[in-house]
């Protein structure tokens, strides 16, 4: 009896040990081919240093900015939701299926001036403005849509000409005109179901000082405050030790030290990772370390990467803040991606610099610069701003009328208008 025991043992631990076999070689063969058997066992057996971020396995697209202003004409006057991004999120939920059907039936585009389409914005449509130019057939994944056309974007209209919705896009300098297959009855339904509010396009205010405005700038007259905003840096210990991990570097290790400014370094092989006091967060991939590479090279994939990147690292400290795409610019090979951050829908300005800087080399992120805070906005402070009359009469010629924020580093954000 005594040997059938010793032999059910042997059988329970040979099975034991082949479905451990089976389970590492699972792991080894998903992890993939790119660093030879050794090195996916040895990331199997956890080493984060060897692990690429979990994003750069998913190439669906998810939105990573959306409008900042989404302004109405129906047949009532004008509608415009900006400057809350709650009002936004509801309009863009009501009125972007619209643009992705124009984007998704958009036939070939065919050039058009500033001047026709800002004679077009003036027509029944709703005119959606982004806070950076977006290449269409990234916008048109964000909506689940398609589109081919090799252009990008920050301002797109849609309006109403006989049966069908044309759709004009452009980047403030050059423009598009494209028709589509999108039924005028099921836009004008929604355009006029938007009640007017007294805002307006520059170019619908005759005489000065709004004639000195880009003819598409909004104003809104009744804006002579916003909400008062705070700002506070968010790289405490727990902090960094959740980046370091998430960037896999380990948080704990002989890696990590403290630099003579004060702030904390980690460094992985060719990598290096440091956040400074001020809540700078700067990764050097200086050996183009494969670990930190998007899906592919296709701006979608870039843009995708670098925003998943930067919801792992910033997880909720970002208080009532947003970070959205705002520009993509090539250079051959080498990329720059950058986002900045939104508060109630309104820009954030922190110096000369965007908020996070990604740099390119094919897919592979050779740099990311990351200035982390959390931003809150008060429920009953507000602050003042220069009534719109007088701040048109100061801006520059073609500029803008936008309402934003400053961070200049303390805990009270400054409020006024982008010049």
């Amino acid at each position: 009896m005594r040997r059938g025991v010793e032999i059910c043992k042997g059988i329970i631990i040979g099975l034991l040990l082949l479905s451990a076999a089976l389970l590492a070689m699972t792991i080894i063969y998903d992890s993939g081919p790119a660093e030879g058997l050794i090195g996916r066992l040895s990331a199997a057996l956890g080493r984060a240093a060897d692990q690429p971020p979990k994003m750069a396995q998913e190439p669906a697209l998810t939105d990573a900015a959306q409008p900042l202003l989404i302004s109405v004409l129906g047949q009532a006057e004008r509608a415009s939701f900006w400057g809350d991004f709650a009002a936004l999120d509801a309009a863009y939920e009501a009125l972007g299926g619209h643009l992705a059907a124009a984007l998704d039936t958009a036939g070939a585009p065919e050039a058009v001036t500033t001047a026709e389409f800002a004679r077009a914005a003036r027509g029944k449509g709703v005119y959606f403005r982004y806070p950076g130019a977006v290449p269409l057939p990234v916008l048109a994944a964000w909506l689940d849509a398609g589109s081919t056309a090799k252009l990008s974007a920050s301002r797109l209209f849609l309006g109403i000409e006989g049966e069908r919705v044309v759709l004009l896009a452009g980047d403030g300098v050059a423009y598009c005109r494209m028709e589509t297959q999108v039924e005028a009855a099921l836009l004008s339904d929604a355009l006029d179901s938007c009640p007017a509010d007294g805002t307006r396009l520059a170019q619908e205010l005759a005489g000065t000082p709004f004639d000195r405005l880009d003819p598409l700038a909004l104003v809104d007259l009744s804006c002579t405050d916003i909400a008062a905003g705070g700002s506070e840096n968010p790289c405490d210990d727990l902090f960094l030790t959740s980046t370091a991990a998430a960037l896999g570097f380990n948080p704990y290790g002989d890696s990590k030290y403290r630099s003579d400014d004060g702030g904390t370094v980690y460094t992985e092989s060719d990598c290096t990772l440091r956040v400074s006091t001020d809540g700078l967060l700067t990764l050097q991939n200086s050996g183009q370390h494969p670990r930190f590479s998007a899906a592919s090279a296709s701006a979608g994939d870039r843009i995708e990467y670098v925003r998943a990147l930067l919801q792992a690292l910033a997880g909720d400290r970002l208080g009532d803040g947003r970070l959205q795409f705002t520009a993509l610019r090539e250079a051959g090979e080498a990329v720059e991606v950058e986002f900045s951050y939104f508060l109630s829908g309104l820009p954030v300005e922190q110096g000369q610099e965007a908020a996070v800087t990604a740099r390119f080399q094919g897919a592979v992120l050779t740099t990311l610069r990351f200035r982390v805070r959390t931003y809150t906005l008060s429920a009953s402070e507000r602050e003042h701003l220069l009534p719109p009359t007088q701040a048109a009469a100061v801006q520059p010629r073609g500029a803008d009328l936008q309402a934003a924020y400053a961070d200049v580093g303390e805990s009270r954000l400054q409020a006024g208008w982008l010049s």
